[in-house]
């Protein structure tokens, strides 16, 4: 009998053509770019804004429907078409689309894009334009390299936002699963519709004679499955084709007579067959190429593919102080963010910003500034110089932005203050609380008393968790060392510890490799600084055992990991008497040991290590000293990001002689 129709994929409000046009070559396709750039007119705030994250959330509505409709055909032994094996087969990869998508259009995020004013797309953001001109014009087959050389050719005239370079692999994920719910849509109504012809063949002719009543009823029928859309038609007439072709030779006369009764409604089947069959091809190929952009965006590294675009990026590397190219990806966006966030409060644009603190960089370099940290565009945009960029563009804070620095600039006396309110408000309901049951102020003085300090306590522990809650991290900017440690930046990482027998020292031997595997570089140094445990005597009698076998630890680690330089080395000090502590003991301990190791590193010679390697130009290079304690971690590439950090300019210590203090930067 017949299946009952699906209303939801058989109201012809929701078929839609798939997003396919003629193909363009790598040329025609970079010059319409130059003219899509000139057509396309935006505003960033129109008011007027297309339900374009609703679209989003039907596409995975009717994706999802579509999947589950296949899948019951593969559950009923109904043959699939090519085009719907690929969903079924692909369906993973759909959804993690589906899920970056939503990971990644925050509806502010969305809302801040430009808008195209007038046209068909109006209301819709300008990027959603390019990536449906990309999907349409090479049949949803997206290559990275095409796409860049499109947003170039676009960018000529008038470049892109910073954010809508971030939203272009967004737009091109939304453009393919709109064209994938269009293709699922149509591929599950030519099944439905297959299914349903089939079904009334076998119902009308399932006799071997049939009545010439039923013979003539049978066009009837067939009448009410058509017409529900064009491709519907082609798959009906399609699979009414192969139905009857199959039939007993007897029956052709049936056949004939079918085949007219459809010429008569202008229903040909040779040549609806041959439409059905083109369409089937078309889908199952744009599908398939759906499919292999979706992996191809997931498997595309996005960081790379931004700043080969962003004209602002363009303008920061020609940094004077030629520090921005070589700064990590999170610092380099950390100026980027720096520039939107102006841009959005000011008439400049994005590019008029970049440009303006190069040239704030260059003037400091001509006029021979001697702070060299103005010299780099950083300085502008993060640091001390901000002000200055501000007060350039006619920058005005806004209400939030001047309490936040009045905050900043005054948060000893901002956190005392609200300290004491929150506790007096915490303790007055139980004061009043007290006297009024009481009605004795003498009683009610002596339970504030004992109030303050559980009231004092609690306060301090609310405002902690506000100020996490508030105020954001200050991120520092870092040099990226993904490729090494520089030369003139030699590191030692050394773990002071104290040792009382041999397990204490495997244990430190392991962790100290455990370190260096998920740390290597050629120019980082490891270190373990070692004391004995306190001992009535200068001497003991496990001391040399213990001593043997750090000797041992180290000398191996230097035998694996062979190198032209050693980079593990022992130092072990000498007991000296405390008499505070009435013992034989290492001089100050963990304090001491750093002190004599860069006593050392300066190659002088007065210090309490009894065991040492021999100074050479090695310790003399060193730059820097990461000081870990014995139960730290290093994770992995760790000393590289600190390193990375401490040699950026605007984290370097400045010293001052007269006050014999760092004013700027950072340093231990």
């Amino acid at each position: 009998m017949f299946r009952k129709r699906s209303k939801l994929l058989f109201n012809k409000n929701i078929i839609e053509d798939p997003i396919r046009d003629e193909i363009f070559s790598s040329e025609r396709l970079n010059d319409y770019a130059i003219f899509l750039s000139k057509e396309l007119h935006v505003h960033m705030n129109l008011k007027k804004c297309h339900n374009f994250l609703s679209r989003i959330k039907e596409n995975e509505k009717y994706l999802n429907e579509s999947y589950n409709k296949i899948s019951n055909y593969i559950a009923n032994d109904i043959p699939l078409s090519p085009g719907a094996e690929w969903i079924l087969d692909n369906f993973h990869i759909i959804q993690d689309q589906i899920r970056e998508v939503k990971e990644d259009l925050p509806k502010k995020f969305y809302l801040e894009l430009p808008k195209i004013k007038e046209g068909e797309l109006a209301g819709y953001p300008r990027v959603y334009a390019i990536a449906l001109t990309l999907i349409a014009h090479l049949d949803s087959r997206i290559d990275i390299h095409t796409v860049k050389e499109f947003v170039d050719n676009y960018q000529r005239h008038y470049p892109l936002f910073i954010g809508e370079i971030w939203a272009i692999p967004i737009m091109l994920r939304i453009a393919l699963l709109e064209n994938l719910r269009r293709l699922a849509i149509q591929i599950v109504i030519c099944q439905n519709t297959k299914n349903h012809v089939n079904d009334l063949a076998k119902d009308i002719l399932k006799d071997n004679n049939p009545s010439l009543k039923t013979v003539e009823s049978f066009p009837h029928q067939i009448n009410k499955i058509l017409g529900v859309s064009e491709i519907s038609d082609l798959s009906a007439i399609s699979q009414l084709s192969q139905s009857l072709h199959v039939r007993s030779s007897e029956e052709l006369p049936i056949f004939e007579k079918i085949k007219n009764s459809l010429n008569q409604n202008n229903y040909n089947i040779e040549e609806y067959t041959k439409k059905e069959h083109i369409l089937q091809a078309l889908t199952q190929v744009t599908v398939s190429n759906i499919i292999y952009s979706m992996k191809r965006l997931s498997n595309t590294d996005w960081h790379i593919f931004f700043e080969d675009l962003s004209l602002v990026d363009r303008e920061l590397s020609n940094d004077p102080l030629d520090i921005y190219k070589r700064m990590d990806f999170k610092t380099r966006d950390q100026y980027r963010k720096s520039i939107e966030l102006l841009h959005k409060r000011t008439r400049y644009g994005e590019i008029e910003l970049a440009k303006k603190v190069l040239s704030l960089a260059i003037l400091a370099k001509k006029t021979n500034e001697t702070d060299k940290i103005k010299h780099h565009v950083g300085f502008y945009l993060i640091g001390n110089g901000l002000s200055q960029l501000k007060s350039e563009i006619n920058y005005h804070n806004n209400i939030i932005e001047k309490i936040v620095k009045f905050v900043t600039h005054n948060s000893f006396q901002f956190y005392i203050s609200f300290l004491l309110v929150l506790t007096i408000l915490l303790i007055l309901p139980i004061s009043f609380y007290t006297y009024w049951t009481t009605s004795s102020i003498l009683w009610a003085f002596f339970i504030t008393l004992l109030s303050l300090i559980p009231a004092s306590d609690s306060a301090l522990n609310i405002l902690d968790l506000l100020v996490t809650f508030l105020v954001k991290p200050n991120l520092l900017p870092k040099i990226d060392l993904k490729v090494g440690i520089p030369n003139h930046a030699k590191t030692f990482v050394i773990i002071p510890m104290i040792f009382c027998n041999k397990e204490e020292v495997h244990k430190a031997i392991a962790d100290i490799e455990i370190r260096y595997l998920g740390n290597q570089d050629k120019n980082l140094y490891y270190a373990l600084l070692s004391d004995l445990q306190d001992s009535n005597t200068k001497y003991h009698s496990d001391d040399q055992a213990i001593i043997n076998c750090l000797k041992k630890g180290i000398k191996r680690l230097n035998d694996k990991y062979e190198e032209s330089i050693p980079h593990f080395f022992l130092f072990n000090r000498n007991r000296k008497w405390n008499s505070n502590e009435n013992k034989w003991m290492g001089w100050e301990r963990k304090r001491g040991k750093i002190y004599e190791f860069n006593c050392f590193l300066q190659n002088k010679e007065h210090t309490s290590f009894n065991i040492k390697p021999k100074y050479s130009t090695l310790f003399k290079e060193i730059k820097y000293v990461i000081t870990l304690d014995a139960d730290t971690k290093l994770p992995r590439n760790s000393a590289k990001e600190l390193i990375g950090t401490i040699l950026h300019p605007l984290n370097q210590p400045q010293f001052d002689d007269k006050t014999k203090m760092v004013t700027k930067g950072y340093s231990i």
